[in-house]
């Protein structure tokens, strides 16, 4: 092979090197704990060392205080630290680091009550170097609507400024999925929810009051979503339990409740929580989250 003169003289000048003692700085570029190597040149060693290894919400400030990036992390230390490893020398990585003067946290009850802490974070503050959520928005729709015929449809279209939609995404092939799945759960014909486009005979048409009476039954397992719930999972930490708590559909607050809370009233599981402003990122996620973890739902009562 062509290279092969490039690594004899390669491992030549490795071995010279171990021969005078360099053996030493290989290790100390190699350990893995000597975090100062690889810290930005502003940011006090001590503050890295301070972070704990818990699910939570981190906060980089400049050198006035202003927070210029917020994230989420399963583990806080590991994840601050991950920003600095890497071989990325780009300038705008660069200047990223140096900017980065101190690094502040919140603890976190899990990963998912970090993921929607920082979506708020986000909206609150703008940071400057966070660039994906905002300009997060819902751009598709499930509408439904009565053709000529008298049958009850529904369609996926662009969000429109004066008509509430069913259930709103962000990607087109979201809204698909789901419209599918609506159809299959509830036997619906595809092409009267405009997913199959071949034309419908006059006599290929579904008896119309029973079809309507099963789409009524799909718009209301849609509207099942908006029911008010909560959804409880055991603390990383501590014997304690994350709640996030779901009112008419629309995301209230989260907190964390002592192991042998049995809370199935809202008025007084409210009482426990922090309340938090929704967005479109933290309303996807959490339904998202609910769909995948249905075991972790309690359903609430007024």
């Amino acid at each position: 092979h062509r290279a092969g003169g490039d690594a004899d003289a390669t491992a030549i000048l490795f071995d010279r090197i171990l021969k005078v003692g360099g053996d030493k700085l290989i290790k100390d570029f190699l350990k893995r704990e000597n975090r100062e190597q690889i810290l930005p040149p502003n940011l006090p060693n001590e503050q890295v060392n301070g972070l704990p290894y818990v699910p939570g919400v981190y906060y980089f400030h400049d050198a006035k205080g202003k927070v210029i990036y917020v994230g989420k992390a399963k583990s806080l230390k590991q994840r601050v630290v991950s920003h600095f490893t890497g071989l990325n020398t780009g300038r705008k990585r660069q200047e990223f680091l140096r900017t980065i003067h101190s690094v502040t946290y919140k603890e976190c009850a899990t990963e998912f009550t970090a993921c929607i802490l920082e979506s708020v974070e986000i909206k609150r503050l703008w940071p400057i170097y966070n660039i994906s959520q905002k300009n997060f928005e819902q751009l598709y729709g499930i509408y439904t609507f009565e053709d000529s015929r008298g049958f009850r449809r529904l369609a996926i279209d662009k969000k429109r400024k004066h008509f509430e939609p069913l259930v709103s995404f962000n990607l087109f092939t979201d809204a698909h999925r789901m419209l599918w799945k609506i159809v299959k759960d509830h036997e619906l014909h595809p092409s009267l929810c405009f997913l199959d486009k071949t034309a419908i005979t006059d006599d290929g048409y579904p008896e119309r009051d029973d079809y309507n009476t099963k789409v009524e039954q799909a718009l209301n397992a849609l509207q099942a979503q908006l029911d008010t719930y909560a959804i409880f999972e055991p603390a990383d930490f501590g014997k304690k339990y994350s709640c996030v708590l779901v009112e008419n559909g629309k995301f209230y607050g989260m907190g964390l409740l002592p192991e042998n809370t049995n809370f199935t009233n809202i008025t007084k599981l409210k009482e426990r929580l922090t309340v938090y402003p929704e967005n479109e990122v933290i309303k996807s996620m959490i339904r998202g989250y609910a769909q995948k973890h249905p075991s972790k739902l309690l359903m609430m009562n007024d």
